[in-house]
């Protein structure tokens, strides 16, 4: 079953929406299993324009569950592919399930978050001038013996929840998470 639903670009919600196929996907037995919108459509931001095609799929109680775009990665703002990182940011944003207006601030607040560490380091340098140098390596310092500790752990930690989920699913067919 196929339905065409429209639907309003959110950077130009003036413009005229446009026509986007959500299907019902059934499993093996005919009952239903997720649903799945398909999208392609340009992206232009700056008067270059990118291919956007991406699968996005919901369960059947309407919850988004994944994005799949195998034959074009997404792309930033400045037509950069998308990291791992940011598709583990936008999968994040769209199971939580946010409003439009929520979501646009996460992403705000998210990148504000990100960039703040990266200006204070001019705002320093401007402000100290030369005395900021022992003060940055002092934090480059402690940062690397943090990394240093830290990521040992974490790798083996992610090895270890990986393959508990691995032999989870092997035994009994179902993912941990």
């Amino acid at each position: 079953m196929d339905v065409q639903i429209p639907l309003h670009d959110p950077v130009k919600p003036d413009e005229p929406a446009i026509d986007f196929r959500v299907e019902l996907i059934l499993d093996a037995d005919g009952f239903p299993l997720e649903y799945r919108l398909s999208l392609f459509t340009g992206v232009c931001l700056d008067g270059q324009c990118n291919p956007l095609q991406a699968d996005l799929f919901w369960d059947v109680l309407g919850n988004y569950t994944r994005l799949e775009d195998d034959d074009a990665p997404l792309t930033k703002g400045d037509h950069k592919p998308f990291t791992d990182a940011d598709y583990v940011r936008l999968d994040q944003i769209l199971k939580a399930n946010l409003s439009v207006e929520a979501s646009v601030l996460v992403v705000a607040i998210y990148n504000v978050t990100y960039a703040l560490p990266f200006l204070l380091v001019p705002v320093a340098v401007a402000i100290l001038g030369e005395r900021s140098k022992p003060i940055l390596e002092r934090i480059n310092n402690v940062l690397i013996s943090m990394v240093d500790k830290l990521m040992p752990i974490m790798l083996f930690l992610i090895g270890a929840a990986l393959t508990a989920d691995a032999l989870a699913f092997l035994i009994t067919g179902k993912s941990l998470w």
